[in-house]
């Protein structure tokens, strides 16, 4: 999560790249804490580096809520089966 938060305030990496790595990276949840607003009358160039972020709070926290049922739902299908034992392993 940290990684593509990382590559898209260095400005590394050209602008359309690390706006849609952070509209679909973990990374997008960050927008919830955004202070700087897109204004349509204001002619500021709005790049991540400048502390402006891509997504709007609502689909910050809608990106970061995806990833984490995205996480749980991998976690209960890796989970062992009811009645084993989880320290054995069986390499077949």
């Amino acid at each position: 999560m940290v990684v593509p938060y990382l590559l898209s305030v260095v400005p590394l990496l050209p602008e359309q790249v690390t706006s849609w790595l952070l509209r679909l990276s973990p990374a997008g949840g960050y927008a919830m804490l955004q202070t700087v607003v897109a204004y349509p009358q204001v002619t500021m160039h709005y790049a991540p580096h400048a502390g402006y972020l891509p997504l709007p709070g609502w689909a910050g926290l809608a990106v970061l809520g995806g990833y984490a049922v995205l996480a749980v739902l991998l976690a209960v299908r890796l989970r062992p089966p009811a009645g084993t034992d989880p320290t054995v392993v069986d390499f077949r």
